[in-house]
């Protein structure tokens, strides 16, 4: 039997965000059935539930990859090590937005951390994780779509190069993001220990008379 090297079988580089990119790819699927509106966001179902764990679960491995990197320890660590470790070393990290392309609204999925308090989205999760037959109903297009943001958000502070070498991009048909917001995560603006709204961008030069 030919044997094969494990080279053969080597992992993406982006690993994450091409998990990311599945994730969205499902839900383009999901929103030929249920339109992505605002009058919907309390829908749920299945599928919305099996999105909703995979998306967290996902995040809670990237919090705990961007705490490694900055040399913090995660043995049993929780949402709230990951708060303060993150906090601490990117204090913009809540202030970051995305874009819903389809309706144009932004949302701070983790705007809740600035006031050291973990997003609702997150505590319904949980509700949903160990509580299903009481909370099912959490696992609703709002949370999915909400958290879905919020791993993206995490994704961003981990691929900054990448991000700035145009390696891998925001080519979304669901999420993006503003052209201040992008540019500043190009730049690496959102790992400065600043607020992302506050960055004074360079200013274009006034057109040609």
């Amino acid at each position: 039997m030919e044997e094969f090297s494990t080279q053969e079988f080597a992992p993406s580089r982006h690993l994450h965000w091409t998990f990311f990119e599945t994730i969205e790819e499902d839900l383009v699927e999901y929103s030929r059935y249920l339109e992505f509106h605002k009058d919907n966001f309390k829908a749920f179902s299945i599928k919305l539930t099996r999105l909703y764990l995979s998306i967290c679960s996902e995040i809670d491995v990237v919090l705990k990859m961007i705490c490694k990197k900055l040399d913090e320890p995660t043995e049993r660590s929780d949402i709230n090590h990951y708060r303060r470790v993150i906090l601490k070393a990117y204090p913009a990290f809540p202030t970051v937005s995305v874009l819903f392309k389809r309706e144009r609204w932004e949302v701070k999925p983790w705007l809740k951390w600035k006031t050291n308090q973990n997003p609702q989205w997150w505590t319904s999760y949980q509700n949903v994780k160990h509580e299903r037959n009481v909370h099912y109903s959490d696992a609703n297009l709002e949370n999915v779509l909400v958290s879905a943001a919020g791993l993206l958000v995490a994704l961003v502070f981990v691929y900054q190069k990448e991000l700035s070498r145009n390696e891998i991009g925001p080519d979304f048909v669901i999420f993006g993001f503003d052209s201040n917001t992008w540019l500043q995560i190009q730049m690496g603006t959102h790992l400065e220990r600043e607020e992302l709204w506050a960055i004074a961008l360079p200013s274009q030069p006034p057109p040609q008379q």
